[in-house]
């Protein structure tokens, strides 16, 4: 989440440019037209996310989540007999495995044995990793916090029911058999009971935790630009060589980002890009004649020349955010977005140096500008 510099900053532009949210939302939706036309054969298929969420509802709305999450923190990952006899009955194998193989088999099944070693220590400490984000989560029209999972994890009901009995279920471990043949490993019950290894699960968790990096970054980059524009010339514009800085930073950050989170986590001012999106003026704007579809509903209450519904709003959005085949899109679209916020920030910051100054008294001033040039009290760079 993005620290108090940020927001001070998000709340001064809405100050100077009352008016600028609607043309952020609306530049929002720029590169996504072509998709919506060609998502609209998709619009008679969903509406399992809403049965999903029914289905595990009764999973993961349950004290025993938060009882399960203090007591793995207070235990410190501390195994349930489930779970113990499980790694124990493994290493009992490799053990009486070693005992009788020869020396050079001895060597591989001690480097196994090492292995559960690392891996059932790695595991305790990314399930109290997962228990203290279950902790301090987001929840969606409620608390969003800096830390923990972030609001994407609210909007998966599988991941949710997993993480969930992560805590509650006394078995979280598992084993299979190895893909060459020789013997088993062990990891952990993942989504749908499937095997899932510690490096996945690892990643998995991680998958759902707020971006704090990221964010942080794009608020540096921000403030950054903010400071540029009170040092500048009043006749100096946030112009395209300053956007395609602006831009090739951003995307350096999202790529090396928690996707997840900074498309659902708020950041500026409170809204996230996925709220900013389902109220931007695109989506508002476009009506059911212009997807060439007809809308589902009472034909007597609504016709083709009506915009979206709420519900249909939400199947185009989710396709964009959960399809594999949308990625490219949602990268471009997501960048649009976090650069059209550090142009925001420059030109709010730009604007009280051109109150002060005037560009109409530009030529008045000049000695007092050429002054503080003079004293490097103006960087004529922008980024």
């Amino acid at each position: 989440m993005a620290n108090s510099a940020l927001i001070s900053g998000a709340y001064d532009t809405s100050k100077y440019h009352g008016a600028e949210k609607d043309e952020v939302t609306k530049e929002l939706g720029e590169n996504l037209n072509d998709f919506i036309t060609s998502s609209s054969d998709e619009e008679g298929k969903s509406r399992k996310k809403e049965e999903e969420k029914e289905k595990e509802k009764g999973r993961w709305d349950n004290p025993d989540v938060d009882a399960g999450a203090s007591r793995v923190v207070d235990t410190g990952g501390a195994f349930s007999n489930e779970d113990y006899n499980i790694a124990s009955e493994l290493q009992a194998a490799r053990s009486l495995e070693f005992a009788t193989a020869p020396k050079l088999k001895q060597a591989s099944i001690m480097a196994d044995l090492n292995k559960d070693a690392g891996l059932i220590a790695g595991y305790k400490e990314n399930k109290i990793r997962l228990a203290g984000n279950l902790q301090n989560k987001s929840v969606i029209g409620g608390v969003t916090t800096p830390g923990g999972f972030g609001l994407a994890l609210e909007s998966d009901p599988k991941a949710k029911a997993f993480m969930g009995r992560m805590v509650t279920d006394p078995t979280t471990l598992t084993t299979r058999d190895r893909l060459n043949g020789e013997g088993k490993e062990l990891g952990v019950r993942g989504p749908d009971d499937e095997f899932m290894s510690y490096e996945e699960f690892e990643s998995y968790v991680a998958s759902f935790e707020v971006d704090d990096t990221s964010f942080n970054a794009i608020s540096d980059l921000t403030n950054s630009a903010r400071d540029m524009a009170s040092k500048a010339d009043p006749e100096d514009v946030f112009d395209d060589m300053a956007k395609d800085t602006v831009r090739q930073s951003i995307d350096s950050i999202i790529r090396n980002g928690n996707i997840k989170s900074l498309v659902n986590d708020p950041a500026f001012g409170g809204t996230s890009f996925i709220e900013d999106l389902k109220n931007s003026d695109m989506m508002n704007n476009i009506r059911y004649s212009d997807l060439g579809i007809k809308p589902k509903g009472n034909d007597d209450f609504i016709s083709e020349d009506d915009g979206l519904s709420e519900e249909d709003k939400e199947t185009i959005v989710s396709k964009l955010v959960d399809d594999p085949d949308s990625e490219d899109v949602l990268m471009d679209t997501l960048k649009d977005y976090f650069v059209k916020h550090v142009e925001r920030n420059y030109v709010a910051e730009h604007n009280k140096v051109i109150r002060k100054f005037g560009k109409d008294n530009f030529d008045k001033t000049r000695e007092e500008f050429n002054s503080r040039i003079n004293t490097q009290e103006i960087n004529t760079d922008y980024l």
